[in-house]
């Protein structure tokens, strides 16, 4: 291996940080490659926010990150057990980035996490000594669940879906097969069927099928959280729905002087998209009503972009501008849109 890129590095310190501190985490996906990733990394914890933000500020000047942002858009309270934490590590020079969610409870329904965030805690593995994670079952449950909703997406067409053949690999394994039966989640059986037999009309509707059984038993045994929960998932949708009126930092609006530039910022955005500075990026079609992409963009932590020619608080694109300037103000104001830790 070659020289550690800042990314890599900073992973590393923050699993050291987490392990000198005794933090309970459990890492969500991609566990094998670290600290090899793009940018993306997600964090099953329930750490307090205080501790949290100490940590990283410590990996910000250890490894030279020009910033630190948090973002509260998906934040809810602690006793809803659904928070997810939002931060970004900026580093200027090479337009660096790294994105960190500190979860607190697997979404499997609105108002239903998964399992308590403490139960799989303690169910959590270790990989080469080094990175505590979720135990394999787990984790498939949340990919099928994932994948579910990919297919709806693309509206059930045969593709190469992510997590697809790995799912269908898993989980035919005796092993996992006891663990559903001993879990009580025999309802996934059939829907993992119907996906081996590529019916993703019918995989679908049976995942819709389990989250809704999952749902109503977990409303009648914690009816108050269940419902409580239900109302910061939706208060969530909404504020992304009017997320126009409400100038929230989830646009990011540039003005240009010809519409022959709107392709060429247009591309130089799909660039930094691919190397991860977004989560999802989808163009404003509308000045008032959002249409599904959208929100659904808004909903998975993506960004909306506005193009115009007098916007207020805007990236101003001239003709002099080079890809290089046009690409600095951007990530300069992808930085701005959040809350700056100090």
């Amino acid at each position: 291996m070659g020289k550690k890129s800042i990314v890599e590095n900073s992973i590393n310190g923050l699993i050291h940080y987490f392990h000198k501190r005794n933090i309970n985490y459990a890492i969500l996906n991609n566990y094998k490659i670290l600290p090899y990733i793009k940018n993306d990394l997600d964090i099953l914890t329930l750490e307090n926010h205080e501790t949290i933000i100490k940590i990283l500020k410590k990996i910000k000047k250890d490894f030279k990150w020009d910033k630190v942002t948090y973002c509260r858009n998906l934040e809810t309270p602690d006793f809803t057990e659904q928070s997810v934490e939002t931060f970004n590590l900026y580093k200027k020079k090479n337009f660096y980035s790294l994105n960190i969610d500190f979860v607190r409870g697997v979404i499997i329904s609105n108002g239903v996490i998964l399992k308590k965030t403490l139960d799989l805690l303690n169910k959590k593995k270790i990989y080469k000594k080094r990175y505590f994670h979720l135990r394999e079952e787990d984790e498939n449950i949340i990919k099928i669940l994932s994948l579910s909703q990919n297919i709806k997406s693309n509206k059930f067409q045969l593709k190469k879906y992510k997590y697809l053949l790995e799912i269908l690999k898993k989980t035919n394994k005796k092993s996992f097969k006891v663990f559903l039966i001993k879990n009580n989640l025999e309802l996934l059986n059939k829907p993992l069927s119907e996906l081996r037999k590529k019916n993703y009309r019918n995989f679908y509707f049976g995942i819709e099928n389990f989250r809704k059984k999952i749902f109503l038993k977990t409303l009648y045994k914690r009816p108050l959280l269940t419902i409580i929960n239900i109302f910061f998932r939706l208060k969530i949708r909404v504020l992304n729905r009017l997320v126009i009126f409400l100038n929230k930092s989830k646009i990011i609006n540039i003005n240009i002087l010809k519409d022959s530039d709107e392709q060429k910022v247009k591309k130089i955005l799909n660039n930094l998209y691919k190397i991860k500075l977004f989560r999802n990026i989808e163009y404003l079609k509308s000045k008032i009503i959002l249409n599904q992409r959208e929100v659904s963009s808004l909903n998975s932590g993506g960004v909306l972009v506005k193009f115009g020619s007098n916007l207020e608080n805007a990236i101003n694109i001239n003709n002099l501008d080079t890809e290089f300037i046009i690409k600095k103000k951007i990530f300069n104001y992808v930085i701005k849109m959040n809350t700056i830790v100090s």
